[in-house]
C-alpha cells in the first residue's frame, strides 16, 4: 500500500504487488514529509530536520525537500535513525531565508540500517564511501552523515549491492564522514534518469526519473561531480535531484531511483 502523508494530509493506499518465490505478508509502504524548518540567511547557518515512521513500520530510503524552488542549502547528512530520517543542510545561497523538510519512505517488512566506517577528510578533500549490504540484500536506500559544518554531499547513490556517497569538506578544518544503507532482502532495483545540465557560477540543475509501471519507489539519490546536491526526494512514484555548481564549467546531475521488484 502507498500512504502520502504531508503535514495532517488524508492517508492514501496502495498494496506492492510482491515478485514471485515464497510467499510472505504484503508490503505497505508509507510516504511522509516532515515539518518545515528554517534556515536563516545567514552565513553557513545550518537547519536539521526529521521525517518519522509510523509505529510498526521502518524507514527504507529517505530524503530533503527545500523551498523556494531556487533555494541553495546544501546537504551535509541524510539517514535514518531508527524510525526517523534525518536530513541536516547548510545555506550557501546567502541571499534568501528558506526552509527545508525531511522526506522518508517506511515499510511494514523488515529493513537493516547499517553505517559504515567513519572516514576522516583533510582540508578541500573528496571522498567517495561505500557501505555494503550483507550477503543476499540489496539497497533500498542510504545517505551518510557528516560530523560539522561544511561537509558537503556531492552524490548519494546505489552501486550494486553497496550505498555509494560522495563528500567533500569545503573547510579549514579535519572533518569525518559516515555512509549509510538500508538494506532488504527481497528484489529491488536502481533505474537512472537523464542527466539534467548544472549551469556554472551558482546555477542549478535538476534530474527526475520515475519506476516502471507496477513497481513503487523506496528511495533514491543523485549523482554528480564538482557540485552540491541540495535536494533529493520522492517525487510522485520515482525520485527528483537538484544540484548547485559554483564552478566554472557547466556540469550534469542524474536522479537515480531504487523500486520494488527485480529489473
Amino acid at each position: 500500500m502507498w500512504d502520502d502523508r504531508r503535514g495532517a494530509a488524508t492517508p492514501q493506499s496502495l498494496t506492492v504487488a510482491q515478485s514471485l518465490g515464497t510467499p510472505r505478508a504484503a508490503e505497505t509502504l508509507t510516504r511522509i514529509t516532515g515539518p518545515r524548518v528554517e534556515v536563516p540567511d545567514e552565513f553557513r547557518a545550518v537547519g536539521t530536520a526529521k521525517a518519522t515512521c509510523p509505529a510498526g513500520t521502518t524507514p527504507t530510503g529517505g530524503g530533503m525537500t527545500a523551498s523556494p524552488e531556487r533555494f541553495i542549502v546544501a546537504v551535509m547528512s541524510s539517514y535514518a535513525q531508527g524510525r526517523d530520517w534525518i536530513v541536516t543542510a547548510m545555506q550557501d545561497d546567502f541571499q534568501t531565508t528558506g526552509t527545508i523538510a525531511a522526506t522518508v519512505i517506511c515499510s511494514s517488512a523488515p529493513h537493516h540500517q547499517i553505517f559504515g566506517d567513519r572516514v576522516a577528510l583533510g582540508t578541500n578533500q573528496t571522498a567517495l564511501l561505500h557501505q555494503r549490504c550483507p550477503l543476499g540484500e540489496v539497497p533500498t536506500g542510504g545517505g551518510g552523515r557528516g560530523s560539522d559544518v561544511g561537509v558537503l554531499v556531492q552524490s548519494s547513490l546505489p552501486n550494486l549491492d553497496a550505498w555509494e556517497i560522495g563528500y567533500w569538506n569545503a573547510t579549514a578544518a579535519p572533518r569525518t564522514v559516515e555512509p549509510f544503507v538500508i538494506c532488504s532482502a527481497e528484489p529491488h532495483h536502481p533505474v537512472p534518469g537523464r542527466p539534467g545540465s548544472v549551469t556554472k557560477f551558482h546555477g542549478t540543475g535538476t534530474s527526475q526519473v520515475q519506476c516502471p509501471a507496477g513497481q513503487q519507489v523506496t528511495g533514491g539519490g543523485g549523482y554528480s561531480e564538482g557540485t552540491e546536491l541540495i535536494l533529493s526526494t520522492f517525487e510522485n512514484n520515482g525520485w527528483r535531484a537538484s544540484s548547485a555548481n559554483a564552478s566554472s564549467d557547466t556540469r550534469e546531475v542524474t536522479a537515480m531511483v531504487v523500486c520494488t521488484g527485480s529489473q
